[in-house]
């Protein structure tokens, strides 16, 4: 990874891990209307897990992997809607704002 890309990589992540924090209120909500069995899991682990992914691959989410990584996962709309407010924040869902 070349060093302009690191920085990105760095300055994405340093943003999304604010933004988690302050939104881990309502994070916690997310989890109790979950009618997953084990929403921590699924929050914890794979929520971030994908937010992780995304800025560390560093290139736009198309509307195609999206969909496919939400059927696969099988995330709630609480996580669908997190997520993809996650990835436009963070400057990398340019094409997912509409989906």
């Amino acid at each position: 990874m070349r060093i302009i890309e690191q920085l990105f990589c760095s300055r994405r992540l340093n943003k999304a891990i604010k933004k988690w924090n302050k939104d881990i209120g309502s994070i916690k909500i997310y989890m109790k209307l979950s009618q997953k069995d084990d929403p921590y899991f699924y929050w914890k682990q794979l929520v971030w897990q994908e937010i992780d992914m995304y800025i560390k691959l560093g290139e736009q989410v198309t509307k195609e992997d999206f969909n496919c990584l939400i059927k696969r996962r099988g995330f709630d709309k609480y996580m669908i809607n997190y997520l993809r407010e996650m990835i436009i924040y963070v400057g990398l869902g340019k094409e997912i704002k509409s989906v």
